[in-house]
């Protein structure tokens, strides 16, 4: 089994041979998680800065009011399955160190 295939799912892993093998494979998929909530939250960066600019610019209200809550729903949503993730990754790796005890 190769180290990839080994970390890429915990149903595969063998039993962790060293301590650090767990949080290693927790630690690698927060990185990712982390680098994937931020590549997906810099739009909604980008609506607020369109939102800020047409506020400013005097277009209508009501077209600011729904960008500004397509904005919040967009950054919203990717905070919850970013935190959800985190959550489901860290009970694995809970489960995973139960195991190899």
């Amino acid at each position: 089994m190769t180290i990839i295939e080994g970390y890429a799912s915990p149903s595969a892993v063998e039993p962790a041979t060293h301590w650090w093998d767990v949080p290693v494979w927790f630690a690698g998929h927060a990185v990712v998680a982390i680098l994937i909530f931020l590549l997906i939250a810099a739009p909604a960066l980008a609506l607020d800065l369109i939102v800020k600019e047409f506020a400013t610019r005097g277009v209508n209200p009501y077209l600011v009011a729904g960008l500004a809550l397509a904005e919040y729903t967009y950054f919203g949503v990717d905070l919850v399955v970013f935190v959800l993730f985190l959550m489901r990754t860290g009970w694995r790796a809970i489960g995973m160190l139960w195991r190899d005890r």
